[in-house]
């Protein structure tokens, strides 16, 4: 007799997805986190030059359309937004493939560039918005459940002058995977 269970791995878990923001002035509209998986192709949220999502993009369990795998289940209580900037005054980054509006050469300056009294190269600066905040509620995530962090730009500013943003989505908690071996 079949009771319907399963054999599953609990441990902790921070999904995140990531938007690349290349220099130019916002336009006003939306973004949704979590839509693309990895092999996805989505383009830069001012030029919109389109690139494939890697790993470090976005969590590995997220699949098409904005939904965890099938097998794979996540109890969430934390929402957190980070803006990952590059550190060093050499805004320099790749400008084809995969890697597009990444650093191109981290931990060197361009020609031209001062160095500043502290060097915090290729990274991200935390403006006060790196913390993760917990949720009133917990949010249940069954496989292959639509989802999604929307983002809407109402204020159309320029990011010339600071370089490329990565804004990156993480949601934390309790994840639930399928057993293989």
């Amino acid at each position: 007799m079949d009771k319907g269970g399963r054999l599953a791995s609990f441990s902790g878990v921070v999904l995140y997805d990531t938007l690349r923001i290349d220099a130019g002035v916002l336009p006003t509209r939306d973004f949704v986190f979590f839509q693309n998986p990895v092999g996805a192709t989505q383009g830069l949220f001012v030029a919109g030059t389109q690139y494939s999502k890697q790993d470090i993009d976005i969590h590995q369990w997220i699949s098409n359309g904005g939904q965890l795998s099938q097998g794979y289940e996540a109890l969430l209580w934390e929402i957190g937004v980070q803006f990952h900037v590059v550190g060093s005054l050499d805004n320099s980054v790749q400008t084809a493939g995969n890697a597009i509006n990444l650093a191109l050469d981290p931990g060197t300056l361009s020609s031209g560039a001062t160095a500043p009294a502290f060097a915090i190269e290729d990274g991200y600066l935390n403006n006060g918005f790196g913390w993760a905040y917990q949720m009133p509620v917990m949010r249940h995530l069954p496989p292959l459940t639509k989802f999604g962090v929307r983002m809407s730009v109402q204020n159309p500013f320029t990011t010339l002058l600071t370089g490329p943003v990565r804004v990156v989505v993480t949601l934390g908690g309790l994840g639930v995977q399928p057993v293989t071996g």
